[in-house]
């Protein structure tokens, strides 16, 4: 899964995803919702593979940690 370019709300949470999660070039502009604007949350997900990201605006987990059994790396590295 690739999300790349994107500068809306963006929120992966509770997937089970089989590959390799990237989320670069991710930008928030988009008020939506409002008390999430600057966020992308990536939490609670199941990733058989790797996860990275890089040049986004940093996206958090509030929630349950991430399960992965590759590596994490960029700005995913901690979730």
């Amino acid at each position: 899964m690739t999300i790349s370019a994107n500068t809306g709300f963006v929120k992966l949470d509770g997937n089970q995803v089989l590959g390799l999660v990237t989320v670069n070039n991710k930008t928030t502009t988009l008020a939506v919702p409002l008390e999430d604007a600057p966020a992308t949350e990536i939490e609670a997900n199941r990733i058989f593979g790797n996860l990275a990201c890089w040049d986004n605006t940093p996206p958090t987990n509030d929630g349950p940690p991430n399960t992965v059994t590759g590596t994490r790396s960029g700005r995913c590295a901690s979730l």
